[in-house]
């Protein structure tokens, strides 16, 4: 993603300046996979010394090295997980030093990085959103004989806990019966999270929360896990690029997406528009919505990413190398005409 990205940039006509963090680097370079752009630093974090250490340092001094390397840049796409707000707290800092950082608002980063806080957007809005509770509320309720498993109209397969601030599916687990999640919700304290096997990574994340209030509970949907990504800018419609369902491994970890799908264009208009909208703040760069899409064909949204995803590698494809000026803000080129199922991608191929 990131290499096609620059790639592309550079092949619109801009001068690039690449940051990346020293593993992905090394794996680069591992592969022999070039990289066009003019300036190219592998960044690790900093002390105060100006020495490079190996341990984790805090993600301000990160943020810090980035500021030097992009002081001459007009704008800066920024590549980082959601998890425990590593995201926003990156965009904040770079922003604080005048940074043009092509990312959504703070209001719009706060809650869209939240599941919770998300899902509770959307209800609010009267919104078509799957139930969700915090970890603690629903086992509350479960101890109270107040859960029970989907309805007639919408087919649920057991249970799923996933971070409030997570990415991909760090930490997401699937239960098939209520009290095996139930049995795992009473392992989730701070004094043994790591006993209960969940990655807690407090180190990396300073501050990561392995306690029942940081998790989110909701039923297990049946239906095809798919996506679609829009372009967004203040003042401006949404910019559709299209929808794409997702693939997973056997382990369950997200492998790539097929595409383009066949969907009706108007309505994904209409579905990003309104989950948008229910978020307070301005969205802002590229953002993309997961979403299921039942037997019914009923589409329940499941997140929001405020990044750019590797879903850009396949609708890439779709538009070409102009995509990514139009996530500075360059009107978005025609997208060729393709039959369902073109395009495959998948994360594992850094050159897309």
């Amino acid at each position: 993603m990131l290499v096609a990205l620059c790639n592309d940039l550079a092949t619109s006509g801009h001068r690039v300046t690449t940051s990346i963090e020293l593993t992905i680097a090394g794996e680069l370079s591992r592969r022999q996979i070039d990289i066009k752009s003019h300036r190219l630093f592998n960044c690790g974090p900093m002390p105060e010394g100006g020495e490079l250490q190996s341990d984790i340092q805090p993600l301000e001094r990160i943020a810090d090295r980035w500021r030097a390397v992009s002081e001459d840049c007009d704008a800066v796409i920024l590549i980082a997980p959601e998890i425990d707000r590593v995201l926003s707290r990156l965009v904040d800092r770079l922003r604080s030093f005048g940074v043009n950082v092509i990312a959504p608002d703070p209001r719009f980063l706060d809650c869209a990085m939240d599941k919770w806080e998300t899902a509770q957007a959307w209800a609010s809005s009267s919104l078509l959103t799957i139930p969700t509770w915090l970890a603690t509320h629903w086992y509350q309720a479960f101890q109270l004989g107040q859960i029970h498993s989907g309805s007639s109209d919408t087919p649920t397969d057991g249970w799923v806990i996933k971070r409030r601030l997570g990415a991909g599916g760090v930490d997401m687990l699937r239960f098939p019966h209520a009290d095996d999640l139930a049995a795992h919700i009473e392992s989730l304290h701070p004094w043994n999270a790591e006993l209960a096997g969940w990655d807690s990574s407090e180190a990396l994340l300073q501050g990561g929360n392995s306690t029942r209030e940081a998790f989110i509970v909701q039923p297990w949907i049946c239906g095809q896990a798919s996506s679609l990504a829009i372009l967004a800018a203040e003042g401006r419609p949404i910019r559709l690029l299209g929808a794409m369902d997702q693939q997973f491994g056997r382990d369950g970890s997200y492998v790539g997406g097929v595409g383009p799908l066949d969907l009706s264009s108007d309505r994904l208009q209409r579905f990003a528009t309104e989950l948008l909208q229910a978020i307070p703040g301005e969205g802002n760069g590229w953002i993309g919505i997961d979403f299921v899409r039942t037997s019914s064909d009923a589409w329940y949204p499941l997140e929001i990413n405020v990044r750019l995803t590797s879903s850009y590698l396949g609708y890439r494809r779709c538009y070409g190398p102009g995509l990514a000026d139009a996530i500075l803000g360059s009107p978005l080129p025609l997208g060729n005409s393709l039959i369902p199922g073109a395009i495959r991608f998948s994360v594992t191929e850094f050159h897309g």
